[in-house]
């Protein structure tokens, strides 16, 4: 078996998962027998381990599309009434800023609540790159570059002048509040599961 085949079923087995080692040892068998085409013959287990992956997780697909833009919905309607409440003096300063920094927490934790396992976690990922990056893009649209954001006088979630976040700051609290809720669905989930 060469390298590159052994390099092409590990990526198979990456992709497939533990619930097709069985079948990946038999295939890994069948590419030691193939001699000189066992690079094709690996080829053919990374091919068929994609297409059987996509098969059985082809929610990822349109839930990349559509948990970002739930989320992001919902960290603008939280935003907006929280920023209207706080600008009337209804609610304090500290409490606007919770609100914004806990609210990627309930759609995180209700999605791995729903799902699970590792496409989930990388769903989640991509749903946090994509709703940070939404307010950037938009700056950037009206002339303001995303490099802008990160210089020493920005601020996330500055509600006054005693509650300011450097951008780097406030973009790691959203990181942790979207894979602690992610870890908890995902823990609440499983324990479910047991119990049950």
């Amino acid at each position: 078996m060469t390298a590159l085949s052994r390099f092409l079923l590990r990526a198979a087995a990456a992709i497939a998962g533990r619930d097709r080692a069985d079948w990946l040892e038999a295939m890994a068998a069948e590419t030691a027998a193939a001699d000189e085409d066992s690079t094709k013959w690996a080829a053919g287990c990374l091919w068929a381990a994609i297409k059987d992956r996509v098969a059985r997780d082809w929610w990822v697909f349109p839930t990349v599309v559509l948990l970002p833009f739930v989320a992001f919905v919902w960290k603008s309607l939280v935003f907006f009434s929280t920023a209207s409440l706080l600008t009337r003096q209804e609610i304090p300063a500290w409490f606007a800023v919770a609100c914004w920094i806990f609210s990627p927490f309930p759609i995180a934790l209700l999605f791995m609540r729903w799902r699970n396992g590792t496409p989930a976690y990388l769903v989640i990922a991509m749903s946090f790159v994509v709703v940070e990056s939404i307010p950037l893009l938009m700056f950037w649209e009206m002339g303001v570059p995303p490099s802008a954001w990160f210089g020493p006088n920005v601020h996330s979630y500055q509600a006054d002048p005693d509650i300011a976040f450097s951008m780097q700051a406030g973009m790691g609290l959203d990181f942790l509040v979207w894979f602690a809720a992610a870890w908890l669905g995902s823990a609440w989930r499983r324990g479910r599961a047991h119990r049950a």
